[in-house]
């Protein structure tokens, strides 16, 4: 199965680099659109090459790139800029980095030892 996932990452970004929106990528390869919208923002941030290599890794973050992902977001760069510069894979990844700031501020993103000693 993740061979044909892969497959269709690469489909989808050969059809990004035509021109094609994601509406239609969909369309032409049978994918779910907000799956394919997802893929967009992130071939977008990463390019092509980066973008197929990322299938399925786990990539953690560090609570720097997390404050300063969200930071920059506040500052009004857009969210594929933001995954451009800290090399974020997915839209959503920002988004909830942003709803735990909102919620906890700062502290959403101190490490487990940190918020121990407090």
């Amino acid at each position: 199965m993740a061979g044909r996932g892969a497959e269709q990452r690469r489909n989808a970004a050969l059809l990004f680099e035509q021109g094609w929106g994601y509406k239609a990528v969909s369309t032409g390869l049978g994918i779910n659109r907000q799956a394919v919208r997802d893929w967009m923002y992130a071939w977008k941030a990463l390019g092509t090459e980066q973008f197929c290599i990322c299938i399925s890794r786990h990539i953690a973050y560090s609570n720097e790139v997390k404050l300063a992902a969200v930071r920059d977001r506040l500052n009004g760069i857009a969210t594929v800029d933001v995954m451009e510069r800290y090399g974020i894979t997915n839209r959503n990844i920002v988004k909830r980095w942003m709803r735990e700031f909102r919620a906890r501020g700062e502290a959403a993103f101190e490490s487990r030892d940190e918020s121990m000693k407090s």
